[in-house]
């Protein structure tokens, strides 16, 4: 059973009403241009199209504090953004102070995102992005995360945290509604790898979950049966994405090692490959993600003091780490995504303080901001690359 049956007259009206906006077309908004959210051109969203939320206060150097009375965190307003892929940005919504929001997943469709809010009262809530009205999800304190189900985003999965023996708590995987109502609970124990991790993610077509294990992996039917467990050599995996059809690129971490690797592993139950080596060069602290595009294949990698960077992955393996010209090498650079032959970066500009969104191209070695500082100032506090209709 597919989670996200179709209507089939419904989705009929929706194909009308989406060839019937495609007919009219606007100009790009450029480089740096501003936007209401009545002018979203709907019909050209698609990929390269990015959603960020950004904020006016500039993020302080380490150990430096504001000067009394000035723009923070705590008392900013922040701007939901949706950014075309040559940097004219729409305002979809703004939220009142503190900055306490993040954008974590993009429906299928496009026209709506779950957004999590933290600090004393943390949950889930859904964004209609065509109207700018949030409604709630979900509210407890003991949640981690949430993403759309696929194929069409008719329903959300919530990680939370239960209590185990002895009062520590673990984590636990849930369905909901749209409307907050639980659906679904999914095993938590599994014979042969172990208990699950935290981590998970959908088969394109919404009828099977991989949950990351202890041991390895597990595949899930959407109504809870276990499918196949999948063992990678006794690892700790983390389901990442989808490699290729049936493939799964997982990041694990081995009992006799200190840092993780990737890992493409078949939902066949065929043996997985390694992609990236055991870290070799200093401050390399193991890789969590990766991306292929023309010009290479290239990870998220960890280096010191939880900071993260962008590396190329050799035919061996090995990686080497990428500088990435007009980006401040001495802190985190997170890849966001990637489109044709560009990555897709929220990082710090080589000159001043804050953080940006850009375009990242490898073979031309060259970079474009398209929201933050030096084009707008401010801050970008967090972004999504719009979702691959095949993911």
């Amino acid at each position: 059973m597919n989670l996200d049956h179709r209507d089939p007259i419904r989705m009929a009206g929706r194909t009308t009403a989406r060839l019937r906006a495609a007919s009219t077309t606007a100009p790009p908004l450029a480089r740096g241009a501003q936007a209401s959210r009545s002018a979203i051109p709907w019909s050209q969203v698609g990929p390269g199209w990015m959603l960020a939320i950004w904020g006016p206060a500039p993020i302080p150097a380490p150990g430096e504090q504001p000067p009394a009375g000035s723009l923070t965190q705590d008392n900013e307003t922040t701007t939901l953004f949706l950014v075309n892929p040559i940097g004219g940005r729409y305002v979809v919504t703004t939220f009142a102070p503190p900055a306490n929001r993040q954008v974590v997943d993009w429906s299928p469709d496009r026209r709506r995102a779950l957004l999590e809010h933290f600090g004393t009262s943390p949950g889930v809530d859904q964004l209609d992005l065509t109207t700018g009205v949030v409604r709630a999800v979900s509210v407890e304190p003991s949640l981690a995360r949430a993403s759309y189900t696929r194929p069409a985003g008719r329903a959300v999965l919530v990680g939370r945290e239960v209590p185990a023996t002895g009062g520590s708590l673990r984590p636990a995987l849930v369905r909901l509604g749209l409307d907050g109502a639980q659906q679904q609970s999914y095993p938590m124990d599994f014979p042969t790898v172990g208990q699950y991790g935290g981590s998970d993610i959908s088969t394109p077509d919404g009828t099977q979950l991989v949950l990351g294990t202890s041991k390895g992996m597990a595949v899930l039917g959407n109504g809870g049966t276990i499918i196949r467990e999948l063992t990678v050599g006794g690892a700790n995996c983390s389901p990442v994405r989808w490699w290729s059809a049936g493939v799964v690129l997982a990041s694990c971490l081995s009992a006799d090692s200190t840092y993780p690797r990737l890992w493409l592993v078949p939902l066949s139950g065929a043996a997985p490959t390694t992609l990236t080596a055991p870290s070799a060069a200093a401050g390399d602290l193991g890789d969590i993600d990766a991306w292929r595009i023309p010009s290479g294949t290239f990870a998220q990698s960890l280096g010191g003091c939880g900071s993260e960077y962008v590396s190329r992955v050799g035919a061996d393996g090995a990686t080497t780490r990428v500088e990435v010209p007009g980006v401040d090498p001495t802190k985190t650079i997170v890849v966001l995504g990637s489109h044709d032959d560009q990555l897709v970066l929220q990082a710090s500009p080589a000159c001043g303080g804050g953080q940006s969104l850009l375009w990242f191209s490898p073979s031309a070695d060259t970079t474009t901001v398209v929201l933050g500082p030096p084009l707008n100032g401010g801050a970008v506090l967090g972004g999504l690359l719009s979702p691959d209709p095949a993911a």
